[in-house]
């Protein structure tokens, strides 16, 4: 066996390395263990990695009715099982130790390996495509030649790179007979049945051997060190097979976990964690204590609907088997999740403390979130660093706000008082009703409304104490609410779109809607008002506000999301008017989260985002989420009602926007 496993891993002929052992081989004198070389034998034209051969690209499925195309897949898959026949050679000589019993099957299964391979060769040739004219990538061979011990083998061969081929072999038998090609079609399929016999092979001595009283998963995670993780056990961006999984001997807990699994497998990740409360931070006031705390634990996962497959988010409580299966089965690309401390802390020993990272991109800048991922700027591959400082902060403030409508000419921009006597001169300066606003405070939460006749409340004079001012403005007969989305990029300020909202007398959110024409199903003298004689305001906010707003933001180290929210009120003749800035968010909203998830999940049509509290949803007679959840007309649950303590985010789909308030239209 020892002489036939050198012949497979050392010969530099094809014709050596697939030639079948001998009937009569035995394991009497399996040897010395040797050290992995650093790339096995082959013919020049076949070595790994090479500088000869232009690269490939993988076929995509709408191209392997071309024959050529065809040839390339197999090209592909030949590599592959080469060098899966290359490892199991490497096995037998690298643990002569390793049981009589796994050294057999480690020998039926190379035997197999090298037919797989010889097939792949022929339907290659009679593409007319040979073997070694692209490029072979060494990274099966990089990833688990390195191996400690047969346990590793099985976990790094066995459980991740032939379980991914269980969804490989069937999807592709499948595409390539309805492409006219059912002799590769039955290789195929052939391969795959015997592809669930080798994981269930990896499977029986991976139990024997992982710890004992772990589960499956866990210690398959374990096991994988960077650059492996079980993102690499399944095909990316094919249909993931369960029913071959389970007849291969694996669990049913395993496959849960691993089918909402993800870490990037190539792109640097980008970095997101959800910090709702970072003006109140930045204002210095107490952040994230109590109610806050529990509203960003329960809503902490809406961060996954800005994130893309590859990224990694930081949550303080991990989500659900459960509930990640529920947001795969709507249609999102889920990140990777890590747990933080309660304190938002990357633990010490953390992959993402050495990993390269793409852009860090928190729900909005604090000083607190500069702080905790200080450690991480070294990483950074792309990003322009921390953009943490007074340029940002300023940014933040509503009295940016106050200086952008000064440059739009806004009739009534807002007073800056920086006392309770500025207060009550700009009151009767405005006249009627007023509102009062914190320059730091999220979704109207710092927002007070007076009528003529109030008194000043005490809640004034201590905003001005803590952050050193407020802002005096009309209050405004709101008609309608809506934002505008932009993504603040390297070469400007990128409009996104608009999305209607629906806010508290004092501004607070309560839903978000985005998707079909933004004037679509408005009451008509609304929608004459916005549409009509000129006034679209996609010109408006695509060109003169976005300029406006790029020429301000110029020379800010920050990048990415910048929300405006705006609305539609009556004046004192009782016209209809625009405010074009009510609020600008240098951060991620509700606004912006309701337009990733159409865009992502329901393109063609419309999504609404809205919130409950558990006491509004009580007065309304539910004793909790699930309950509501289950009542006619109810939409789905974002974030898991089982877990959530205090809010429940919920998603309605409906084909075209409703008119109004009718909810019979949302699906």
């Amino acid at each position: 066996m020892r002489e036939f496993a050198e012949r497979v891993l050392f010969s530099d002929t094809l014709g050596e390395k697939l030639a079948p052992p001998p009937p009569d081989l035995f394991d009497d004198e399996p040897g010395v263990a040797i050290t992995a070389p650093g790339a096995p034998g082959r013919p020049v034209d076949l070595r790994l990695s090479g500088e000869g051969g232009q690269r490939a690209a993988f076929p995509g499925d709408h191209r392997l009715i071309d024959e050529e195309q065809r040839g390339i897949l197999m090209h592909f898959f030949a590599n592959h099982e080469l060098l899966a026949t290359e490892l199991m050679a490497l096995v037998l000589l690298k643990f002569p130790d390793a049981p009589k019993a796994f050294r057999r099957d480690i020998l039926t299964t190379l035997k197999e390996e090298q037919i797989h391979t010889q097939w792949y060769l022929k339907r290659m040739a009679d593409c007319g495509v040979d073997f070694g004219c692209f490029r072979l990538s060494g990274f099966f061979w990089d990833a688990i030649s390195t191996m400690e011990s047969p346990l590793d083998y099985v976990t790094r061969l066995s459980l991740t790179f032939e379980q991914a081929n269980l969804d490989f072999s069937r999807h592709y038998a499948k595409v390539l007979t309805e492409a006219g090609d059912p002799i590769t079609g039955k290789i195929l399929d052939r391969i795959y049945r015997d592809e669930i016999a080798h994981v269930g092979y990896g499977l029986k001595w991976f139990r024997r051997w992982k710890r004992e009283g772990e589960s499956d998963w866990k210690a398959f995670k374990r096991k994988l060190h960077f650059p492996l993780s079980p993102s690499r056990a399944k095909a990316r961006n094919l249909a993931f097979n369960g029913e071959g999984r389970r007849r291969a001997g694996i669990d049913d807990e395993f496959i849960r976990e691993l089918e909402v699994y993800n870490r990037s497998t190539g792109r640097s990740p980008n970095l997101f964690l959800f910090n709702p409360s970072a003006e109140n931070e930045i204002a210095g006031v107490a952040n994230e204590r109590g109610a806050a705390l529990q509203l960003a634990k329960d809503l902490e996962i809406l961060i996954a609907t800005v994130t893309r497959r590859d990224d990694i988010a930081l949550v303080r409580q991990l989500p659900s088997t459960g509930h990640l299966a529920h947001l795969k089965g709507l249609g999102f690309d889920l990140p990777e999740f890590e747990q933080v401390s309660p304190d938002g802390l990357i633990a010490a020993d953390s992959l993402t403390r050495s990993r390269k990272i793409a852009r860090l991109k928190p729900w909005a800048w604090s000083p607190r979130v500069a702080e905790l991922l200080a450690p991480l700027e070294r990483n950074l591959s792309v990003d322009l660093g921390i953009p943490w400082g007074e340029p940002l902060r300023e940014v933040f403030s509503k009295t940016w706000d106050v200086a952008r409508r000064i440059e739009l000419g806004d009739p009534a921009p807002g007073v800056l008082c920086r006392s309770a006597d500025a207060v009550a001169q700009a009151r009767e300066r405005i006249g009627g009703q007023i509102l009062i606003k914190a320059p730091f405070g999220a979704s109207g939460q710092k927002n007070h409304r007076f009528d003529s006749d109030d008194p000043l409340t005490a809640w004034v004079e201590r905003t001005i104490d803590q952050q050193g001012s407020v802002i005096v403005e009309p209050y405004f007969d709101r008609e309608f609410d809506f934002s505008v989305h932009y993504e603040l990029e390297d070469s400007g300020l990128r409009f996104l779109g608009f999305v209607r909202l629906e806010n508290t007398p004092r501004g607070q959110f309560l839903a978000a809607t985005s998707g079909g024409k933004f004037g679509q199903n408005l009451p008509e003298e609304l929608g004459r008002f916005l549409m009509g004689d000129g006034r679209s305001p996609h010109r408006l906010y695509r060109e003169a506000l976005r300029e406006t707003l790029e020429r301000a933001l110029t020379g800010l180290a920050y990048r990415g999301p910048i929300g405006v929210d705006a609305f539609v009120y009556r004046d004192h003749h009782g016209q209809l008017a625009l405010r074009q800035i009510a609020e600008l968010n240098p951060r991620y909203t509700m606004g912006r989260v309701a337009h990733e998830i159409r865009r992502r999940i329901a393109p063609e049509q419309c999504a609404r985002l809205e919130l409950h509290t558990r006491n509004q949803l009580r007065i309304r007679g539910f004793d909790d989420f699930a309950s509501y959840l289950r009542s006619p007309g109810a939409g789905t649950a974002l974030n898991d009602p089982e877990s959530a303590h205090h809010v429940l985010a919920e998603l309605k789909i409906s084909k075209t926007m409703p008119a109004g308030n009718d909810h019979r239209r949302w699906e």
